[in-house]
């Protein structure tokens, strides 16, 4: 249950890293669009694993 966003967050992770390199050099607004969309995925996989945590030690 918890490998499957662990997964997800690293396919994106590793979309976002190519999409990095291949738009920084011609638009950075693109770069930024996508790091911030990396971040959030990032904020809300871990947010997410944090409460399967909590349930699985309250439970």
């Amino acid at each position: 249950m918890i490998t499957k966003p662990l997964t997800y967050a690293h396919t994106i992770h590793s979309f976002i890293n190519l999409s990095w390199t291949f738009f920084d050099h011609n638009t950075f607004s693109v770069s930024v669009s996508l790091y911030t969309h990396h971040f959030v995925l990032m904020t809300l996989t871990l947010w997410y694993l944090q409460g399967h945590l909590l349930q699985f030690i309250w439970s």
